[in-house]
Parts: C-alpha cells; structure tokens; sequence
C-alpha cells in the first residue's frame, strides 16, 4: 500500500519539487522504464532545479547497466562469446548452437558454485542424450585452481574459463552462481535457473521442442 501510494504521489504531482525529492528516496520501487518517464516528465516541468537534475544524473549513471541487461532478458539471442577451454582451445557459444545450452557461470573459490556443481553433474547424466549441452564459464583468475576444481566435481560439458570477466560483464552476472537457460535456436528462455528449478525449467524446455517437431 505504501508503495502504490508513492507511486501515486509522484505521478500526480510532477510539477511540484517534491515529487523529484520523494522518488530519489524511494528508486528501489520504480523500474527503470518509470523512473525514466517521470524524471523527463519532471525536467520538462522543473528543467533546472536540482532535484530532477539529480535524478537526471543517477538515471544516466544507470542507463549502461539496464541497457546490457535487457540485451541478455528472456526472448533476446544469446550474445556470442569466444574464450579458451580447458585443453587450451578457443570455443564459442555458438558451436553448441542447436543444442540446448545450460550456460552456468561459477569459481572454483564459491561454496554456493561448488555444491551446485552437483547439480550440473546430474543434469548432464540426465538429460546430455536429449541434445542439452552444458557451457560451464568460470571467473577464476587463478587458472589452476579452475582446473583442480574441474577435477575435484567431475564437471562435464563445455569448461571454459573467463579470466577478465568479460564475458561475465556481458551476461550482468552479479553474483554466481548464475545460469542461462538457452535454446537450440540460441535465444535466452530463462535466467538464475541453477540452484532453483533446474530439471523442472530443462524438462520443460525439452517437452516444448519435442511437441514442436
């Protein structure tokens, strides 16, 4: 209720100094999409005072950020990626195109990353022979330790290593682990799957390609 009466508030009173003031305190609540809206709104009505220049300011530090996020939301092709496997190779995510791809981001150093490795691991004996392909990419800057860890879950698939975090970047992996559910067309259907509803999200996926034959 407190949240929709804000909202309201801001949106009835664009022309007053208090609404700019009451929205930069409460941001969390405004997609970016609204607070963009309204802050133009705002500067058309007070182009010069400091509060809708402020907001200005902090929706322009943003824009990059939401920019590269809705480049890699549900529905957008997966951005192409080119980086070295564990035998020293150079592999690209569209070498698995045609598969379905569980694209999983991780470090040998995260707890969180090495027990879903677990999981990973009984995805691939479960669903590998149903044309599902998984792209590990680590964010090890230590490439030895990568490798011990590779060893240590027995981790299948695609192991790709991303040392300078570009591709991570890419992708707006903020914390890991992070996973991308990826079609055999290449686009994006899912993100944050690992760890959550990772059989229930393959199976589904799989289901649908098959009723699509």
């Amino acid at each position: 209720e407190q949240k929709a009466y804000i909202k309201h508030f801001v949106n009835s009173n664009i022309t007053s100094p208090i609404a700019p003031f009451v929205m930069a305190h409460n941001m969390t609540i405004f997609t970016f999409e609204e607070a963009d809206t309204l802050t133009e709104k705002m500067l058309k009505a007070l182009p010069t005072h400091k509060y809708t220049n402020t907001l200005r300011k902090s929706l322009e530090k943003q824009r990059p950020l939401h920019e590269a996020m809705m480049r890699v939301q549900p529905g957008r092709m997966a951005p192409d990626f080119k980086l070295p496997n564990i035998n020293g190779d150079t592999i690209t995510l569209s070498d698995s195109k045609g598969k379905i791809v569980l694209l999983d981001f991780w470090a040998s150093w995260c707890k969180p990353c090495r027990q879903n490795n677990e999981t990973l691991v009984e995805a691939y004996n479960k669903f590998s022979d149903l044309n599902l392909e998984i792209v590990s990419v680590s964010v090890d800057k230590d490439e030895a330790k990568w490798k011990e860890a590779v060893k240590e879950d027995k981790l299948p698939g695609v192991l790709l290593i991303d040392k300078e975090g570009e591709v991570a970047r890419t992708y707006c992996v903020e914390t890991i682990p992070c996973c991308y559910l990826i079609d055999s067309e290449g686009k994006i259907q899912s993100k944050d799957v690992g760890g959550r509803n990772i059989f229930a999200d393959i199976e589904a996926m799989l289901k649908k390609t098959q009723e699509g034959k």
